[in-house]
């Protein structure tokens, strides 16, 4: 078997590792919280246990470029999260309002049906989103910690073989997996005692084809996919839909409208914009 081949086998060791050190790092506070075991750990020791297993994607995705390219594969990997003009000034409208919009959407849909209307401190006080947005990008925030494996590492891996549809909805069935644990993990955060796991697992999947979107149109940049997992994160905390009866539920039919819409146009192979598909897929539409 030549380089190339082994080069193009699933990247089951990629996340056998990842899942490995997250879950094991997070093992004690299951443990604890599920009664099997008291250790007597403070909040502040259960944080920096959910903090350090957050690292597993990103510890992991950074190992195995390093074992397949070497110190040259990780200072690419690096330069691609430095290079913003690799975005091309129409993706960065999808890039920070898309999600942000069908959020938003989707809460007043749920005002209009009669749901209830929980607090949204980030619109009484506007002034933190960008500061929350900022920090959302430093290397101890979700983003960082989990994007350099996701689409760093898995999502080109099996880009390589499979399409790029089928590669979103792998990555993005085992990214929702992954976050099983913290589902029994003291001071856990508020969405896992709201969204339920099979739910979280769907909304996942379909995340991850909006990021295989922009990050493929946009020359596979790093820098997409931590902008858009912050910009998730935070439109998620904006418009708190999680806290509502039908929010939820409005925000994942219109993800699933929207996605579906991005397939059919820019094409299940590689959902890359070609102005030849688009206007095969206008004239069939018309």
């Amino acid at each position: 078997m030549n380089e190339n081949q082994r080069d193009d086998r699933f990247p089951w060791n990629f996340f056998v590792i990842t899942f490995g050190i997250s879950w094991l790092i997070w093992l004690p506070g299951v443990l604890v919280a599920t009664n099997v075991i008291d250790l007597q750990f403070s909040d502040s020791m259960y944080g920096i246990l959910n903090l350090i297993g957050g690292f597993g994607p990103t510890i992991t995705g950074f190992s195995l470029v390093y074992l397949r390219k070497g110190k040259d594969g990780v200072k690419e990997l690096i330069r691609s999260v430095l290079n913003y003009k690799d975005i091309g000034k129409i993706w960065w409208i999808p890039l920070i309002l898309l999600i942000p919009a069908i959020d938003f959407c989707a809460f007043i849909l749920n005002i209009i049906s009669g749901g209830t209307v929980p607090e949204t401190p980030y619109l009484m006080q506007p002034w933190i989103i960008p500061i929350y947005f900022i920090g959302s990008l430093l290397p101890f925030a979700n983003s960082f910690r989990e994007e350099f494996g996701w689409r760093g590492y898995a999502l080109d891996k099996i880009q390589m073989k499979q399409n790029a549809l089928f590669s979103s909805i792998i990555v993005g069935f085992f990214w929702g997996i992954w976050h099983l644990p913290l589902y029994f993990f003291p001071t856990s955060q508020i969405i896992y005692v709201y969204v339920p796991f099979w739910l979280l697992t769907i909304q996942a999947i379909i995340l991850s084809c909006f990021i295989t979107w922009l990050y493929n149109n946009t020359n596979g940049s790093m820098l997409t996919a931590l902008i858009l997992h912050a910009v998730i994160n935070l439109s998620g905390m904006i418009f708190p839909n999680y806290l509502t009866e039908f929010g939820q539920i409005y925000a994942l039919i219109l993800k699933i409208i929207i996605i579906t819409c991005v397939v059919i146009i820019f094409g299940y192979k590689q959902m890359v914009f070609s102005t030849s598909r688009f206007n095969e897929r206008l004239k069939e539409l018309c």
